[in-house]
């Protein structure tokens, strides 16, 4: 069933959505993947999901994220890298922790930064061990005395050598110390 339109995929059910082939999923514009609902985005199966490509993610926004389960977030594998760091900043916790290890390895620094302190604070802490040693670098100070003596420790020698002068002294300040 090939989607003329911005106008034929709003108007799909989810019945409908969900017979789409994940040719058919990978071959939306990035128009048609904006236009989603949430309701489609419920409807989406993980296989479906997982064909979506990045030009596709990019273009998502909170409210679509957010209606994903567990399961279908994971499902967007590490593709996640084009996420819109604005989008990142309006999940819920739950929705961010959703997230995989190797999703947060994917991504980058400024979708790091633009993650929100109570945010940051509330990751996992093998999500937080996960996160590359360049995406690090945009840790805040503000994030990272959000992050806690929990998150503090689970960070590796190389995550600490690449935060900033700024970033450490926060820390120290904040009595964490960074090993």
């Amino acid at each position: 069933m090939p989607i003329s339109n911005t106008t034929a995929i709003t108007s799909l059910t989810t019945a409908e959505l969900q017979s789409l082939t994940t040719g058919e999923i990978a071959g939306l514009t990035t128009t048609q993947a904006a236009a989603l609902t949430t309701a489609q985005m419920v409807a989406l199966q993980t296989a479906q999901l997982d064909a979506l490509g990045t030009s596709q993610l990019s273009v998502f926004t909170g409210a679509q994220l957010g209606a994903l389960g567990s399961a279908q977030i994971q499902a967007l594998g590490s593709d996640v890298s084009a996420l819109r760091a604005g989008v990142l900043t309006g999940l819920s916790t739950a929705t961010l922790n959703a997230l995989s290890s190797s999703q947060f390895a994917a991504l980058g620094s400024v979708q790091i930064a633009a993650l929100t302190t109570t945010q940051v604070a509330r990751l996992e802490t093998a999500d937080l061990a996960a996160i590359g040693t360049n995406a690090i670098k945009g840790l805040t100070a503000a994030q990272a005395t959000a992050l806690g003596t929990a998150g503090v420790v689970v960070l590796t020698t190389d995550q600490v050598a690449s935060l900033s002068n700024t970033v450490l002294t926060a820390l120290s300040t904040a009595g964490r110390t960074v090993e």
